[in-house]
Formats: structure tokens, sequence, C-alpha cells
């Protein structure tokens, strides 16, 4: 059995679809041969024999319709008998119909609140959806499928001697993360706590917001505490988790955020609003857009028991949201 896989980028550096080369790893235990196909193509570690990388181009300069070109060769001429295409639904829509003239099964792997037009015409051509919670798929399909999460356990070390007076957040510098919550929070908590924000700005909106945030450190005399990291590559940041004790994630997004179960399996303890995360207890949950309420979590973590908490939370995130277990079930699907 062969199987195509279309990604946006193929590269173990990334700071965002880093952890995807692992997925192909676990993919290449389940069929015959892997074939992925990348817009982008960086560095990666040595890749299992069965596994073909091919590019569209775009690292190396190629422009749109010529990448258009590429992605036809490559579909016209390599030969696989299952489609797993991950979060890029317009590629369902480019290339469905052939897919669809060829027999073959189509799954798409969708994880996100926002719902786009593109997200709607692919649903038809394909056969699965797969997510990671009911959250991170906003319409209503029989054939949505959550699976969890696909995290490699292994990929991280517990942290043990955790300091509760050190905080990060990780993702898109972007509104709907809600920053201003947590920096206000520092300004209630006092300098005895620190928090480093790790990511950068994308959109021209986001890089208006990244600069009013740092105004907004700098007029709070928040500037020896809040700290702004930028992006780091996907293998930096799985050990970087280990420098902090706690996580603070205010996303809008309703998702469940992948970078809060990587910080859980590292020992770093999660406080979040997002919606998604109902099952943490009542002591990580605060009210979103409260400050007060989210500096009176982080005070509180003083009065539980930190190490029965993070061994309750690996245990969640190893047995829900394995790399592994994710894989084994969708290529389950798949081959049926």
């Amino acid at each position: 059995m062969k199987i195509l896989i279309i990604t946006q980028k193929f590269n173990n550096q990334d700071p965002i679809l880093g952890f995807f080369t692992r997925w192909v790893d676990e993919f290449a235990k389940e069929y015959d041969e892997v074939k992925v196909i990348a817009k982008e193509i960086g560095g990666h570690h040595l890749l299992p024999s069965n596994v073909h990388v091919f590019g569209l181009g775009k690292s190396e300069g190629v422009g749109r319709f010529g990448q258009l070109i590429n992605f036809w060769r490559i579909l016209s001429t390599e030969k696989y008998d299952r489609v797993f295409v991950h979060m890029n639904p317009e590629y369902v829509i480019l290339a469905g119909w052939w897919w669809k003239l060829k027999n073959l099964p189509v799954a798409l792997w969708y994880t996100h609140k926002a719902t786009p037009w593109q997200l709607k015409l692919a649903i038809p051509w394909v056969k699965w959806i797969f997510t990671a919670s009911r959250e991170s798929f906003r319409l209503p399909s029989k054939k949505v499928i959550v699976t969890g999460h696909g995290i490699d356990p292994m990929s991280f070390i517990k942290n043990k001697n955790v300091d509760l007076t050190k905080m990060l957040a990780v993702g898109r510098i972007t509104p709907t993360k809600d920053y201003e919550t947590m920096i206000k929070t520092l300004k209630l908590l006092g300098g005895n706590y620190t928090l480093d924000i790790i990511g950068e700005p994308v959109l021209q909106e986001d890089k208006a917001y990244d600069t009013s945030l740092k105004e907004m450190v700098q007029t709070s005399g928040l500037a020896n505490q809040v700290h702004f990291l930028g992006a780091l590559p996907y293998d930096r940041l799985i050990k970087k988790y280990n420098e902090y004790g706690v996580m603070l994630h205010a996303s809008g997004t309703g998702s469940l955020d992948k970078v809060v179960l990587e910080a859980i399996l590292a020992g770093v303890v999660p406080i979040s609003s997002s919606e998604a995360f109902t099952n943490l207890d009542s002591q990580l949950r605060f009210e979103a857009n409260n400050p007060r309420d989210l500096a009176d979590k982080i005070i509180g973590l003083s009065k539980v028991n930190v190490q029965e908490m993070q061994n309750k939370l690996i245990d969640w995130v190893s047995e829900n949201h394995n790399l592994d277990k994710l894989i084994i079930k969708i290529s389950k699907y798949l081959n049926n």
C-alpha cells in the first residue's frame, strides 16, 4: 500500500510545522511507500528508506504557476493508493475531482476554529476529516472523526524542578492569543514573576499588534519581566519548555492547541481560558480577558501538589494525544 501525503512545509526546524516530519516517520511504519508533497522543503532528519519527498519549488523561488505545474506533474506520474492532506483544503479543491476519477480515498486533517470557504468546498471531495477535538472543526459533517493530537512523548523530558514564577506563552503574535491579559496579569503579580513570549507576527495587522504589546510592556514598567523571544525552531522549542514552570494560554481560537500539550509533557503546568481544555482542573482554568482571575490561579498553584498535577496531566496527554496511536488510527480508516 502506498500513500500520498500533502503538507505546507516539510522542515523539522519550522516553528509551527516542524513536528510533521515525525508524523511521516510513523506513516512509514504503516505503508510500503510514503510520498510527501510539500510547498516548501527545509532541514529534516534521516528519513526511512520508503519515504520520498517532493518539493513544489517555493523554497527555490518558483512562482505560483510553476508550483501548480509541479503539483500536477507529481500527481499524474507518481503511483499511490491513498491520499492524506494535512491542513490545506485548497489542495483537495485542486485535485479532488482527479482523485475521485482514480477512485482514491482521500482524508483531510484540519484543526482550527476558522471555517474558510476553501474548507467548505473541500468537504464533498474527502471521505474522512480527522481533527484533534470537537472544538477543532466547526462545520457539521458526518465525515468528522475526533482523534486527539499526535505528539511523541519520547521527545520530551519532564522538568522535575518547577519554578512557578517562570512562565511562558507560545504562539503567533496575533490578537486572538490575547497577550494583553497576560501582560496585565504580570503587573498584578509583582516583580517576582517573569513571562517569556515565544512566537512572531505573520500578517501586517499582527505586526502592528506586536508593536502595541511591546509599547504596553514598556509603559507598564514590565521590561524586566516580559520578554519577546521571537519564533524558535521546533527542536529548540521542545527543549526550551524545560526552563519554565507555568504556561499561560489565552487563545480565543477555541482549538485544542498542541503547544499546551507539548508543554505538559515537559512538566510545565498550563493555565488556560480556552473552551477546548474543559478537562483541566478548575485551578488551571481562568476566565477569558480577566487578568485578576489569571493572577489568582497562578498564585493558587503554590497551595496545590504540583507534582501530582503534573503526573496526571502527562498521563492524560500520553494516553489521548500519542503520535503512535494517532497514525495507527488514521491508517486503519484509510486502509479499510
